[in-house]
């Protein structure tokens, strides 16, 4: 080929490079704004569905609040209406309270002598109770007109009031107070007070259905919290973040992911309605995303190579002198150095997004994450036994703890902990739950007591079970431990169910049912969640058990783990990457100048030498790593040692052909010069195609 054949090619291949970078550079803008305007628009429908449902909620409480006042006024309107309010006042609010199941108590608090000229105080009260209703005297307990007492005055000097939430020291149950002043027929005044169980208002709070990472809570209107999404020492400064006000953004200290609050403001009481929405239950797909990711990536590391290419064949085409020449050697140094730092990044960056996706729950079925998700699932169960015409299911909440998950190998571990049930007071169902998937199972029964109407029963448990993990993206894999469980009882239909009531906070980033201190070797649990998968059997068992019929919900307790990236990058990763630094060092020693070879101790044998002591090296980490995951394919982080070990090949072939005098140019020239710019970047770039091939 002559000069000026080479010069035409040149300029041919600057032109094609440049044409290229358009084009990779369109891409990158058409991929970028499009995962922008995607998150966009996810935003937008999460807002608006954070919205609507705390509009729901608001309402719903709102008019509970507006209930307990019609009901106040009620019985205003009959005791302004007596004649004789000492024989009639505990009749009329005894028969108002049996109309209104809810109300927990009324009371008339009568001005001093106003019920009796004999009597200083009188405060006729009707409390409901589990066998029925019983008359106190609020009197009796303490002097309502003490100044203390806020209710009462309020209501006198307001008209009506509604007082802070107080919890019965007799119970431990929190109740909230509407008073309401009444003029009496003889001109004197009473207060009646209207009691309603906080926990009907929080069952609206707990209820809500925000996502697999929302919560909700309410605050009074001193800011006290009344209903709280598990806040204690350690995350009580996230009561602080819902002083902000409507549509702040910031960092839940529960979820630790960041979220979006909004508030709103109940009329009456004038409480808060404090919903939060992670913006981690974005509705996108998060698979297609990762991968328009991944291809931004490649991109990006694609447009460094052009635009290099591009310069250096430009200047190639100017060289007329010897120093001019070695001008372009350096400008080729810098892009063959500048080519591997891109393949690094983007390799960095690959997995920094693998790491960071632990956020988004994997499920193998339906996660069931709330009371909202809970009581939609149950009606749908329920219709569907209605639809079928079968015996409709009996739901027994169900709980577990557990306190140890250790692995025996690679898929065989060990867990212990607890696991109760609640069943009806009387039930004649079996009790107890069956671990149909455990191979050792040691069940002990550790207490059994009776709560109100249920009757809850608890075993101590130790379970050896196997499952297959999948580690082909060892060291970056992320695993599901669960317990499976079926009731003991499967000839009657029987349906387990979370019991969400026995967990502080039921948020999978919160781990409930996990220890706090739950040590997992080389492991960390992320998320912990119920969910139900759909099993149906060929068989009935032999009783015609109810299992059989159709395909059973069956219920799962799921641990999700990810491997700690530092043990396995510092035992395996690291190791690798200091070969490869010994074989570029090696590299570089190659050359046919007598002095700098005298001095380097260049030899094609010593190279082979070294090299097949750097193989075998590698050879007993790559056998030692497979051995422990007990691998049956290929995983990510053997695609290392399998380059390394062409890597060492490569080295060896180069320094044969180079110390024969062959004619084969590109591995002659400048003393290897082709072999050592693109060392890097040819073994950067086959790790990266690796990592985008084996996470796209």
């Amino acid at each position: 080929m002559t000069a000026e054949d080479r010069l035409v090619w040149q300029r041919k291949f600057v032109r094609c490079c440049l044409g290229l970078v358009a084009v990779v550079m369109a891409a990158l803008l058409y991929f970028g704004i499009g995962l922008w305007q995607e998150r966009a628009n996810a935003r937008s429908q999460l807002i608006q569905e954070q919205d609507r449902v705390s509009d729901a909620a608001n309402n719903k409480i709102a008019g509970i609040m507006a209930e307990v006042e019609a009901v106040a006024r009620l019985a205003a309107r009959d005791v302004a209406a007596l004649q004789s309010h000492k024989a009639d006042t505990e009749h009329v609010i005894g028969r108002l309270i049996a109309r209104y199941p809810e109300i927990t108590a009324i009371g008339v608090a009568f001005e001093p002598f106003a019920f009796d000229p004999d009597y200083r105080l009188a405060g006729p009260l009707v409390l409901r109770e589990a066998g029925g209703f019983r008359q106190g005297r609020i009197e009796v307990d303490y002097d309502y007109t003490a100044p203390t007492v806020s209710w009462y005055h309020e209501a006198l000097r307001q008209g009506q009031v509604w007082d802070s939430p107080r919890t019965d020291p007799a119970n431990g149950e929190t109740y909230v107070d509407f008073a309401l002043s009444v003029q009496l027929m003889g001109g004197q005044r009473a207060v009646v007070r209207v009691t309603y169980p906080l926990s009907r208002i929080a069952s609206v709070v707990t209820h809500l259905d925000l996502g697999h990472h929302g919560y909700g809570a309410l605050l009074a209107k001193d800011g006290r919290i009344l209903v709280s999404p598990g806040l204690d020492d350690q995350t009580g400064g996230e009561a602080k973040s819902y002083a902000r006000g409507d549509n702040a953004n910031f960092l839940s200290q529960i979820t630790g992911y960041k979220s979006r609050l909004a508030t709103r403001s109940i009329r009456g009481p004038g409480w808060t309605l404090v919903t939060v929405h992670s913006w981690q239950d974005l509705q996108l797909d998060f698979s297609a995303r990762y991968r328009r990711i991944l291809l931004l990536t490649m991109l990006a590391v694609v447009l460094p190579i052009l635009l290099g290419g591009a310069h250096i064949a430009h200047r190639a085409h100017l060289v007329s002198t010897e120093q001019e020449g070695n001008a372009v050697v350096r400008q080729a140094w810098r892009w063959s150095s500048l080519v591997a730092l891109g393949f690094v990044l983007a390799i960095a960056a690959i997995w920094a997004l693998t790491l960071e996706t632990k956020g988004s729950v994997r499920t193998h079925g339906q996660m069931i994450a709330g009371l909202g998700a809970l009581d939609s699932f149950e009606r749908r169960v329920l219709r569907q036994a209605l639809k079928e015409e079968r015996q409709l299911p009996v739901f027994i909440p169900t709980g577990v703890f557990l306190q140890s998950i250790e692995f025996l190998s690679a898929n065989n571990l060990v867990l212990t902990g607890y696991v109760w049930q609640r069943y009806p007071k009387g039930s004649t169902l079996v009790r107890g739950v069956t671990l149909p998937e455990a191979e050792e199972v040691d069940m002990t029964e550790v207490f059994r007591q009776y709560r109100g109407q249920d009757e809850v029963i608890g075993w101590r448990i130790r379970a050896t079970v196997r499952q297959a993990f999948s580690y082909e993206r060892f060291p970056f894999d992320r695993e599901a431990i669960w317990l499976r469980f079926w009731p003991a009882d499967i000839v009657h239909s029987v349906v387990l169910v979370p019991d969400f009531s026995a967990y502080r906070m039921t948020n999978p980033s919160a781990l409930p049912g996990l220890e706090r201190t739950l040590f997992i070797s080389g492991w960390s649990a992320i998320k912990s969640f119920f969910e139900y998968r759909q099993n149906g059997y060929n068989s009935d068992f032999g009783i015609d058990a109810a299992m059989s019929h159709g395909g059973q919900q069956e219920l799962y307790f799921n641990v999700e783990i990810v491997r700690n990236f530092l043990d396995p990058f510092v035992s395996h990763i690291t190791p690798i990457l200091l070969v490869l630094l010994l074989i570029f060092a090696m590299q570089m020693t190659v050359t046919r100048h007598a002095g700098q070879k005298e001095l380097l101790g260049f030899n094609a044998a010593t190279i082979i030498t070294t090299c097949a002591a750097l193989f075998f090296a590698v050879l007993i980490s790559h056998i030692e790593v497979r051995g422990a995951i007990s691998a049956t394919k290929i995983f990510y982080g053997e695609y290392f040692y399998l380059i390394t070990y062409a890597v060492i090949l490569a080295a060896c072939i180069n320094a044969i052909l180079f110390t024969y005098d062959t004619s084969l140019r590109w591995v002659q020239y400048r003393d290897n010069l082709l072999a050592k710019i693109l060392y890097w970047p040819t073994v950067m770039a086959a790790m990266y195609l690796v990592t985008f091939v084996i996470f796209y």
